[in-house]
């Protein structure tokens, strides 16, 4: 955060707790991770809220239907 980044970009899970306990602000997008509506990390898949967004491995209904609005953008 002394960097003061734009937005971080977190790969692992534990760099997506780790960036989102120092931070509310700054937007963190996550790849590919494990469950994030589970951990706690997004209020919901199709519209997480807060300062975190990215992409799951979650192939569920949700998944699906954020993907289409993401293309559709």
């Amino acid at each position: 955060m002394r960097l003061k980044a734009d937005v971080i970009v977190a790969a692992t899970p534990y760099s997506i707790v780790g960036a989102k306990s120092v931070t509310d602000r700054v937007p963190i997008v996550f790849v590919y991770a494990a469950a994030p509506l589970e951990a706690g990390l997004v209020k919901s898949l199709s519209r997480p809220e807060g300062n975190l967004t990215g992409f799951t491995w979650d192939h569920g209904y949700a998944s699906y239907v954020k993907s289409l609005e993401l293309l559709k953008e």
